[in-house]
């Protein structure tokens, strides 16, 4: 009992600041939360925090940095209408119209109640209705709307404040052009872009294959950037184990019209999937290498670790795509999280032909 009064009591400090403004502070204090109490924090707390970090950023003009924070959030709870409405608001800042009106439909759709959302869709739906605006001026006028945007918590505890209750100041304008298409987890101008376009110029590959699409607006974004680019009519496929993981990048291909095949489940075979006892053994307590980063704690790895593949879902996709290209595709990318990624390869290069 002792550790949630002193947690209420951190959290009720950072709200605090965040009412006062205090942006950077916010940011410095939830980072110092998160290392210092990670144990004691349950995923929809440390949701709400991220949630709050994310907000901090963008009042910052740290908008990648806001992306990646709220992306965390939808991870540590992927029902988190406000992680969403963060998401919708970034992608609105940068111009992104089509992936903002997603987010704050899925924030809709996870919290009917949810003010900021439908003050977002309404915001969004106003600007593309309004014809007579140029690029230009649409995108150099973008704040956020003055008044209050209601944060439902999303922490289901006896706390009821995690979350500020009003965000009223307008954000800065924006001045730079936006993307064009959407990077939650791989910056657009990253050396993965620059080397896969050359390489695709090259290849022009028409069977693809990517592991671990998380939400879809990563390296799947990319691929398929590359693809529209050079003119590239591609069956591709990508592999997703989170059920909800995988709803929400089908929403997300589906509403920019991204023709990608979504598959939801396990990559290997079900047998190949270590157990609790392995990964501790692997990952933790006899690591094969040093000096190579490994994803979480040591004390919540193997759990996580874990969790990450404990789904009811099919198994085997990396075989039966694999088995549809005739084992020879032209274009594969394990982007498997945590220890999935090197067993992928190991059962890849057992299947690969020619």
């Amino acid at each position: 009992m002792s550790n949630t009064v002193s947690l209420d009591i951190v959290m009720n400090e950072i709200d605090s600041l965040f009412n006062q403004k205090q942006y950077a502070e916010v940011v410095a204090a939830v980072s110092l939360v998160e290392s210092q109490m990670m144990q004691s924090i349950d995923d929809h707390r440390l949701s709400a925090l991220e949630v709050i970090k994310g907000f901090s950023q963008l009042y910052l003009e740290k908008r990648d940095e806001a992306i990646l924070t709220f992306e965390n959030a939808l991870n540590l709870n992927p029902e988190s209408s406000q992680a969403c409405v963060g998401l919708g608001e970034t992608f609105y800042l940068q111009g992104m119209d089509s992936n903002a009106k997603l987010m704050y439909e899925l924030a809709v759709k996870l919290d009917g109640e949810n003010a900021g959302a439908r003050q977002g869709l309404v915001k969004i739906n106003t600007i593309n209705s309004n014809t007579f605006l140029n690029d230009t001026k649409k995108n150099t006028c973008r704040t956020m709307p003055v008044g209050t945007i209601h944060f439902k918590n999303d922490v289901q505890s006896e706390r009821n404040n995690v979350i500020p209750t009003a965000i009223k100041e307008e954000y800065p304008n924006v001045t730079s052009a936006p993307r064009n298409y959407s990077s939650m987890s791989v910056e657009g101008a990253t050396l993965f872009e620059t080397e896969l376009k050359k390489l695709f110029k090259v290849i022009r590959p028409k069977t693809i294959i990517e592991t671990g699409t998380y939400l879809g607006q990563g390296t799947s974004t990319i691929i398929w950037k590359a693809l529209q680019e050079f003119g590239i009519t591609a069956d591709f496929t990508t592999i997703e184990v989170n059920p909800k993981h995988n709803s929400i990048a089908k929403s997300y291909f589906f509403a920019n019209n991204m023709n990608i095949r979504a598959e939801l489940g396990l990559t290997i075979p079900r047998k190949n999937i270590p157990s609790v006892d392995q990964i501790n053994e692997e990952f933790v307590r006899n690591k094969e290498y040093e000096g190579i980063y490994y994803d979480h704690k040591e004390n919540e790895r193997t759990q996580l670790y874990f969790a990450e593949t404990d789904f009811n879902v099919p198994e085997n996709l990396l075989y039966t795509t694999m088995a549809r290209h005739k084992f020879k595709p032209d274009f594969v990318l394990l982007d498997s999280a945590g220890h999935m990624g090197f067993l992928e390869f190991e059962y890849f290069m057992s299947l690969i032909q020619g």
